[in-house]
């Protein structure tokens, strides 16, 4: 079992460093293209601001 454990860790971490290193590539395509066409930015942060405020009515029991 705890074999499993230690295996399932690795697997995460390989996941995660992938990931990061994903990010890393494209950070600076995406930086120019928003840009360029800041409609997207825009839209970003307002689905930004709609989830913040679902967590806080849920969180309030509004």
């Amino acid at each position: 079992m705890n074999n499993v454990l230690s295996y399932a860790g690795l697997v995460m971490s390989i996941a995660i460093l992938i990931s990061v290193l994903i990010i890393i590539l494209f950070a600076h395509p995406v930086e120019n293209f928003i840009n360029k066409h800041p409609s997207p930015q825009i839209l970003g942060l307002s689905f930004q601001f709609l989830i913040g405020f679902m967590l806080f009515a849920e969180a309030t029991h509004l």
